[in-house]
Protein backbone atom coordinates (compact mmCIF):
# COMPACT_ATOMS: atom_id res chain seq x y z
CA UNK A 1 0.00 0.00 0.00
CA UNK A 2 1.25 3.47 -0.87
CA UNK A 3 1.57 6.20 1.66
CA UNK A 4 -1.32 8.84 1.34
CA UNK A 5 -0.31 12.01 -0.34
CA UNK A 6 0.96 15.39 1.94
CA UNK A 7 -1.45 18.02 0.81
CA UNK A 8 0.36 21.46 0.32
CA UNK A 9 -1.40 25.33 -0.07
CA UNK A 10 1.07 27.84 -1.23
CA UNK A 11 0.66 31.28 0.68
CA UNK A 12 1.85 33.87 -1.80
CA UNK A 13 2.74 32.88 -6.31
CA UNK A 14 5.65 35.33 -6.56
CA UNK A 15 9.26 34.30 -7.83
CA UNK A 16 9.72 31.91 -4.57
CA UNK A 17 6.67 30.98 -4.28
CA UNK A 18 6.19 30.23 -7.73
CA UNK A 19 9.30 27.94 -7.29
CA UNK A 20 8.06 26.11 -4.10
CA UNK A 21 4.61 25.20 -6.15
CA UNK A 22 6.24 23.98 -9.20
CA UNK A 23 8.94 22.04 -7.03
CA UNK A 24 5.73 20.31 -5.20
CA UNK A 25 3.68 19.98 -7.99
CA UNK A 26 6.40 18.13 -10.74
CA UNK A 27 9.10 17.08 -8.55
CA UNK A 28 7.55 15.65 -5.07
CA UNK A 29 5.39 12.99 -6.13
CA UNK A 30 4.08 12.62 -2.56
CA UNK A 31 2.71 16.32 -2.12
CA UNK A 32 -0.35 17.38 -3.81
CA UNK A 33 -0.58 21.50 -4.33
CA UNK A 34 -4.36 22.12 -2.91
CA UNK A 35 -4.48 25.79 -2.69
CA UNK A 36 -2.74 28.79 -3.30
CA UNK A 37 -3.11 32.42 -2.52
CA UNK A 38 -2.21 35.81 -4.48
CA UNK A 39 -3.64 39.27 -4.58
CA UNK A 40 -2.04 39.80 -8.21
CA UNK A 41 -4.70 38.15 -11.00
CA UNK A 42 -1.36 37.41 -13.42
CA UNK A 43 -0.45 34.85 -10.79
CA UNK A 44 -3.23 33.30 -10.59
CA UNK A 45 -3.14 32.82 -14.39
CA UNK A 46 0.23 31.22 -13.85
CA UNK A 47 -1.27 29.31 -11.59
CA UNK A 48 -4.01 27.90 -13.70
CA UNK A 49 -1.67 27.04 -16.49
CA UNK A 50 1.23 25.64 -14.18
CA UNK A 51 -0.92 23.98 -10.94
CA UNK A 52 -3.69 22.78 -12.73
CA UNK A 53 -5.01 20.66 -9.32
CA UNK A 54 -4.94 23.60 -6.97
CA UNK A 55 -8.04 26.48 -6.05
CA UNK A 56 -6.52 29.49 -6.33
CA UNK A 57 -7.63 32.15 -3.91
CA UNK A 58 -7.39 35.82 -3.60
CA UNK A 59 -8.41 36.29 -0.39
CA UNK A 60 -6.67 33.24 2.43
CA UNK A 61 -8.32 33.65 5.84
Amino acid sequence: MSAPKVRVGVAGLGRIGQHHAVNHHALTPRTEVMAARSFDLNEHKWAAENITEARIYKVFF
